[in-house]
């Protein structure tokens, strides 16, 4: 279940009838192409599958805020050179998105 969205549409008094849970945004978008079904989902996810004909891409009724993401790990993961090397990825790689105009 996607929380912050669900928490987002609760304070309009808007609530959705979720028909299938998926772990991963891009089996959501094959799932609903060709459907009436609506997958709800970040713009910059969404825009990656704006060329195919079988799904309409179209703004929330009401945009929701922006929200922040975090990471999260075990202590015993301070000193474990994989990971710290993995933390430092995703800290360059999320610099690099939020420098970048969609």
């Amino acid at each position: 279940m996607q929380s912050i969205p669900e928490q987002r549409l609760a304070t309009s008094q808007r609530k959705r009838r979720i028909a299938f849970t998926v772990p991963f945004h891009n089996v959501a978008m094959n799932m609903v192409a060709g459907t009436s079904l609506i997958a709800t989902m970040p713009k910059r996810m969404a825009m990656a599958y704006a060329r195919n004909q079988e799904l309409k891409i179209i703004k929330a009724p009401k945009p929701l805020d922006a929200f922040s993401y975090l990471m999260v790990w075990h202590p015993r993961m301070n000193s474990d050179a994989a990971h710290i090397w993995l933390r430092q990825i995703i800290v360059k790689v999320e610099r690099t998105i939020n420098k970048t105009t969609f």
